[in-house]
């Protein structure tokens, strides 16, 4: 009797085994759709919009530049740049919204827990006697919860995930408030497509 009882509890620990392997072979993000090995990234500077530009001469506009830089950690917590995109340049005036021309960054992220990526920004205003520069970055890090796909925290402004073959988001990501007549903010895409090997 106790020989039949383990044979049968051998038999319920692989039945379970195998249905935990075959769920874990399936997307927890897209249930019927098997799991990608990576996502293809993109990242994408979308608009500076100056609230109030710096210009110190009424009716210029504000000569900006920017840098985006993404990096991520290796095994041993090594900073590994991926890529950079600039320095570029933008001439934007008072109350007006300007979305950059520039191509985007492209990379693959390992589908993986805890998989994160940097964006370390640079953004600043550069007319003589009223310039300034703003820098700090972001990490984004794969989340399970579809609608907090790979956000900094929960920072998207907005979100698209109507088409699961290319989601994307949102993210303000530097805002400055020098003084009255020098404010504003600015913020870049990032997309990811699921691939499959």
């Amino acid at each position: 009797m106790i020989a039949k009882y383990s044979r049968r509890g051998l038999l319920f620990l692989f039945v379970s085994s195998a249905l935990a392997g075959c769920s874990a072979d399936r997307n927890p993000v897209t249930p019927n759709e098997p799991t990608p090995s990576h996502w293809e990234m993109s990242l994408k500077m979308s608009s500076i919009s100056a609230v109030e530009d710096c210009e110190s001469t009424p009716g210029n506009p504000g000569d900006f530049r920017y840098t985006l830089k993404v990096s991520r950690r290796d095994e041993f917590d090594n900073k590994i740049t991926i890529g950079t995109m600039g320095p570029h340049e933008m001439t934007v005036g008072d109350g007006s919204v300007l979305g950059a021309t520039t191509e985007p960054l492209r990379f693959l992220m390992a589908n993986e827990p805890g998989a994160t990526f940097e964006v370390e920004y640079w953004l600043g205003e550069y007319d003589p006697g009223t310039d300034f520069e703003k820098h700090g970055w972001h990490n984004h890090t794969l989340d399970r919860d579809p609608d907090q796909m790979w956000a900094a925290g929960s920072s998207w402004i907005s979100y698209n995930d109507s088409d699961p073959a290319e989601r994307s988001g949102l993210l303000k990501f530097v805002v400055w408030s020098e003084r009255d007549d020098c404010k504003g903010f600015a913020n870049y895409y990032v997309t990811w497509k699921p691939v499959y090997e």
